[in-house]
């Protein structure tokens, strides 16, 4: 995994405490902007592990000779 994963992840860990936030001072549009903040990042944590697995995929494919391993 890259820097780019871990900096998503952080920034969901941050807006979760956004939503805390907003749950304890009774503040619903600090709790939906958190939640909105928590999805986007979400977002670019799903890509970094899309890319990941792309990654391992190719792998598999270039160890076994450029065959679909899956057939067998």
């Amino acid at each position: 995994m890259n820097a780019n994963f871990f900096k998503n992840k952080m920034k969901e860990v941050g807006s979760f405490l956004k939503i805390m936030k907003g749950k304890v001072k009774n503040r619903p549009q600090e709790r939906v902007e958190g939640v909105n903040e928590a999805l986007r990042s979400m977002e670019g944590e799903k890509q970094e592990y899309l890319k990941e697995k792309e990654a391992a995929e190719n792998k598999v494919l270039r160890e076994s000779g450029g065959q679909d391993i899956s057939a067998i």
